[in-house]
């Protein structure tokens, strides 16, 4: 199990149908989302990892700081009406700021995984338990997306 085939696998379930997957999601839930790029990571998420581990991701404090800039601007400009044409980016399914640069989209792949091995040493590198910790649902709730990530996995493994 490594690390590379837990990320395609989940790149692949979340954005392997999207021509470019460097988009904010296009799903708009209740309450919002900032989920971005190949693995959908939401501003949430890589907060509250880089405060409750932030001796192993301090490296990537500078990339956090964008990406947590960039969240915000989801939050302020997702899903509202009559969007300012430079503003657009930050709306569903809009590009953001990260995946323009290959050094950004370099940095959240790196940290997306250093996230990831967070979470499966969490639950003892258990494939099933990784896919309800990442996605933030049980099996039952998203079996389709659970589907989708074993199948890529164990067919890159």
């Amino acid at each position: 199990m490594t690390i590379d085939d837990i990320y395609n696998a989940v790149a692949f379930a979340e954005t392997g149908g999207e021509a470019n997957p460097w988009i904010r999601t296009r799903i708009q839930p209740p309450g919002g989302s900032t989920a971005y790029g190949p693995v959908q990571l939401t501003a949430l998420k890589a907060g509250d990892y880089m405060d409750r581990f932030f001796p192993v991701l301090s490296p990537f404090l500078n990339f956090f700081a964008m990406f947590a800039a960039q969240g915000h601007k989801f939050r302020r400009w997702g899903g509202v009406e009559d969007v300012p044409p430079e503003m657009q980016k930050y709306n569903y399914g809009g590009a953001g700021d990260i995946g323009a640069s290959e050094t950004d989209r370099r940095e959240y792949v790196r940290f997306a995984k250093a996230l990831m091995q967070l979470d499966l040493y969490a639950v003892n590198y258990n494939l099933g338990r990784f896919i309800e910790r990442w996605r933030g649902v049980p099996e039952c709730e998203d079996p389709g997306y659970f589907e989708k990530v074993k199948n890529r996995f164990y067919q890159e493994a």
